[in-house]
């Protein structure tokens, strides 16, 4: 059984960063038809970037997302709860208010935060208090040792240097449809935490800066079994919209239970 959650383009017509959308609602329906797989269709907004889940009952999102008034701030937070708790059997929800800064998916997680294994994630951080891109990570709960309970051991990897759209990139949107601008100037959500975690392999977006080797360093101590792999300017998919996590799904194998003494 797989999950298909509703989707809206990242906030419907408000906010969000095109239209028409029913075509990409449909994609997942029918990559599980072709799979043969069953389907269950939630009625709830959400997106893959939106959630992190440890895989034993702990999920961490953001309320700026999945409570956000495009989404689902109509139900109220004890309803997605429950919702969540029976889509994916989680029994622990951290929510975070808000993710970054100028991150046009209404504040991914997956920017922020991502499980290197239960009880243990990577945060995206930086010293430069300046930069507000890191969004406001003063008065945010996400950005801070102590964020997330239950105890989580919480690594920081380092924030890229601010990115910014180039003229020549701004005129490259195609706007013949309804397509959310972005003018010149514009910051784009740049990750390393937007990752790929494989069996083997860590799969990590670059951005040419001596930053990279500092975060595929902390990545390798991070996952000592895996071989780290860099995206070279993965600038391009960023401008796209998301990086490596979101253009991947990773398809977990089922938990398997210890027999009964």
């Amino acid at each position: 059984m797989a999950l298909d959650w509703t989707f809206d383009a990242y906030g419907g017509f408000d906010g969000g960063l095109y239209s028409p959308w029913d075509l990409d609602d449909l994609v997942a329906r029918k990559v599980l038809e072709a799979e043969g797989m069953a389907r269950y269709r939630a009625p709830l907004i959400a997106e893959g970037g939106g959630l992190q889940c440890d895989g034993q009952g702990t999920l961490i999102t953001t309320e700026q997302c999945l409570l956000n008034q495009n989404r689902n701030a109509h139900l109220g937070k004890a309803e997605v709860e429950r919702q969540l708790g029976d889509f994916l059997g989680v029994d622990t929800i951290i929510w975070l208010p808000r993710g970054f800064a100028f991150d046009e998916t209404d504040g991914h997680v997956d920017d922020i935060y991502c499980f290197v294994r239960p009880g243990v994630v990577a945060l995206s951080w930086t010293d430069d208090r300046e930069d507000t891109r890191s969004c406001a990570r003063r008065g945010n709960p996400a950005f801070g040792p102590r964020c997330a309970r239950p105890r989580l051991e919480v690594h920081r990897l380092p924030h890229p240097l601010p990115i910014e759209t180039t003229a020549e990139e701004s005129e490259s949107i195609d706007r013949s449809d309804q397509t959310w601008a972005r003018p010149v100037g514009n910051r784009v959500a740049a990750s390393y935490v937007n990752y790929y975690p494989g069996n083997s392999v860590v799969v990590v977006p670059e951005f040419g800066s001596d930053l990279d080797v500092k975060a595929k360093q902390k990545l390798a101590e991070l996952f000592p079994d895996h071989k780290i792999i860099g995206i070279e300017n993965s600038r391009e998919i960023l401008l796209g919209g998301g990086n490596v996590a979101c253009i991947t799904l990773p398809v977990y194998a089922p938990q398997t239970r210890p027999e009964a003494a």
